[in-house]
């Protein structure tokens, strides 16, 4: 089973948005999510759409452009 894509749908409720994630694979089923970018969570469509977007992309070009970072959990302030 691959992922066929992702769709960021947006309503809104007039006092709030409400963000939707679609995700739909080869074998026809389909995923939803909810998430919030109204309350300290900006850009989180934008990563959506920019993972999208790398999806499409070779494995092993768009491997190379990452940089793992690795954090000891114990000495985060």
């Amino acid at each position: 089973m691959k992922i066929t894509g992702l769709e960021c749908l947006h309503a809104n409720a007039g006092f709030r948005n409400f963000d939707f994630l679609k995700i739909s694979t080869d074998e026809g089923l389909v995923g939803w999510s909810e998430y919030n970018e109204s309350f300290g969570g900006m850009g989180v469509t934008e990563v959506i759409n920019n993972l999208a977007t790398m999806m499409n992309a070779h494995f092993c070009a768009v491997v190379p452009n990452f940089r793992i970072m690795e954090i000891d959990c114990d000495f985060v302030p």
